[in-house]
């Protein structure tokens, strides 16, 4: 499952509206560059109503013949030895599945299918000002050996050891999500 292949399909504007919390797995999947690049800045960054930037998530993961799942996780930038998911700001050119998908690209090097959304949650930013967190499920297709953002360490981890490397309780939170929705198919 390790290669470098053409983009997936784009995720239609129609099927990233549909995603709520309830919704049931859709099969939705991102398109990327030929040529790993990361978005800088925040000139088009979203924000709300109420000014906390908007932020977009998932929790990558891929069935094992054994049974059950692995998360991929994505070493931090700041502390290389934490593990987090991969997560950043949403942009105003793209729905915010497809921001979560891009950052996923972007951090850890996979691509794949949003199944639905996991976590919505309000937290403190860098700066002190809210933010708000959406995390999906992701369904890993490919994993890349090239990527924007490939000085990052990534494994996969079973989705319970996963809970426990996590760094941040939000992170914990969106996994445990992730495998009460997977036990309950």
């Amino acid at each position: 499952m390790s290669s470098h292949r053409s983009p997936p399909e784009s995720l239609s504007d129609a099927a990233a509206s549909s995603l709520t919390a309830a919704s049931t797995p859709t099969s939705t999947s991102s398109s990327y560059p030929s040529s790993p690049v990361s978005r800088i800045g925040r000139d088009h960054q979203r924000y709300g109503s109420d000014g906390a930037r908007l932020v977009a998530g998932t929790v990558p993961f891929r069935s094992v013949k054994a049974g059950g799942a692995e998360v991929m996780l994505v070493s931090s930038t700041k502390t290389p030895a934490s593990w987090i998911l991969p997560k950043g700001g949403w942009e105003d050119d793209e729905t915010e599945p497809q921001a979560a998908m891009r950052e996923t690209y972007e951090e850890a090097g996979v691509v794949g299918c949003i199944t639905l959304q996991l976590l919505s949650c309000e937290l403190p930013g860098k700066s002190g000002k809210l933010t708000r967190h959406t995390y999906y499920g992701l369904c890993v297709d490919d994993v890349l050996t090239e990527w924007p953002e490939s000085h990052r360490a990534r494994r996969w981890v079973p989705i319970a050891e996963a809970a426990v490397l996590v760094k941040h309780p939000h992170h914990v939170q969106a996994i445990q999500a992730l495998r009460k929705a997977l036990e309950a198919d």
